[in-house]
């Protein structure tokens, strides 16, 4: 009696009907996996939670929208004093789009969506892919 499940007192739990069915690629679309992947979805926002609570700009900074020259990009700057400015270029095309911000100086790519890219880069040709969004550190 001690080993069946609630000691054989009451009849055992009947398995719960789940909410919604599980996708026919839950055995390669899972959380075990996406902890081994450093370029998985649950990375990139655990690396986007983690850089938003180092940086007060991201927190509490003042936000100032940018031109970005081509109406598919919403672009713009955290600045926080003491600082250094975060700028956020987001594409929401399913098209590359090539960015001239020159007058914002350089910047170190810090995050990229496609979790592929981390680099010192010019801002007179900021190069988005498809659906890609950067955060970048300004270094001026």
């Amino acid at each position: 009696m001690g080993c069946q499940p609630e000691c054989g007192l009451f009849p055992p739990p009947e398995t719960p009907a789940l909410w919604l069915p599980l996708a026919s690629n839950f055995r390669e679309v899972n959380l075990a996996r996406q902890l081994r992947d450093p370029r998985s979805i649950l990375s990139l926002y655990r690396r986007l939670l983690a850089y938003r609570r180092r940086h007060p700009a991201l927190q509490e900074g003042e936000y100032l929208p940018v031109s970005a020259g081509s109406p598919a990009c919403y672009v713009y700057l955290r600045r926080f004093a003491g600082e250094r400015s975060v700028l956020i270029a987001l594409n929401f095309s399913s098209q590359e789009q090539q960015l001239d911000l020159s007058r914002l100086g350089i910047g170190n790519l810090v995050i990229s969506t496609h979790l592929d890219r981390e680099q010192h880069l010019p801002l007179e040709q900021l190069h988005l892919r498809a659906d890609e969004g950067v955060i970048i550190e300004l270094e001026r």
